[in-house]
């Protein structure tokens, strides 16, 4: 049900519809057509999977830095809130103090 390239006239739809219609795949024959393409080696296998490890090792690392890194800015955010309520708390306090003290 695509419209074919026969039926216009207008050039650039004709040669859309006829890219369109090509096969756009790219083949990249292998050198020896036996072989099914290369194989990696075991010592090239054990190479990546060492750098997969190093890097996954790193990244591990680097998360846990950021990790400590958060509950040390949590347990700061937490003093700060604490001391903060408590310096509320006593200028309630004395606020309530100085009231009382003037209506007496």
């Amino acid at each position: 049900m695509l419209p074919e390239p026969a039926n216009h006239v207008n050039s650039s739809i004709v040669s859309f519809l006829k890219h369109f219609k090509s096969a756009r795949l790219i083949e990249i024959p292998c050198k020896d057509q036996n072989e099914n393409g290369r194989k990696r080696s075991d010592q090239e296998k054990e190479t990546m999977k060492a750098k997969a490890m190093e890097v996954r090792e790193e990244e591990r690392a680097a998360h846990e830095k950021d990790m400590v890194h958060a509950q040390e800015l949590v347990h700061k955010r937490q003093a700060f809130r604490e001391a903060i309520f408590a310096q509320m708390a006593k200028g309630r306090t004395e606020y309530k103090e100085q009231l009382g003290k003037r209506m007496e």
